[in-house]
């Protein structure tokens, strides 16, 4: 089973990504912000992927990825925002990570995951 490691602050979007993506097979971790994603990943980085908000308190999706970076280079990251896209899309792409805009729909959600794993999978050196 692919496990993904959802990063949110926002409890309706945390329940919506659990329900959906347990729907289609996924194990989902929730953390509500970059500093719990990164202490889960202290005790357990056998994750998939990692799709995370950009806008959060304490350690926004921006920093995560930096971090990320550094400790956890091989799950590849989605990040996820409906704030200043060209933007995010800009720095998103400067630290490796797949850009889904928000609002988005159960398909392109599971679409960018698929897309991220296999990009992992093609370009392992990359990351």
């Amino acid at each position: 089973m692919l496990r993904v490691l959802a990063v949110d602050d926002d409890l309706l979007m945390q329940s919506l990504l659990s329900s959906l993506l347990k729907r289609a097979g996924y194990e989902t971790v929730i953390a509500e912000d970059g500093s719990s994603a990164l202490e889960i990943l202290a005790r357990d980085s056998h994750f998939d992927v990692i799709l995370s908000d950009i806008r959060m308190p304490k350690m926004d999706g921006l920093h995560l990825l930096d971090q990320l970076a550094i400790h956890h280079p091989h799950i590849p990251v989605i990040v996820s925002s409906a704030h200043s896209q060209s933007e995010i899309m800009t720095d998103a792409a400067g630290r490796d990570a797949l850009y889904l805009p928000r609002p988005f729909t159960p398909e392109a959600l599971l679409k960018a995951i698929h897309e991220a794993i296999n990009l992992q999978t093609v370009m392992p050196a990359l990351r």
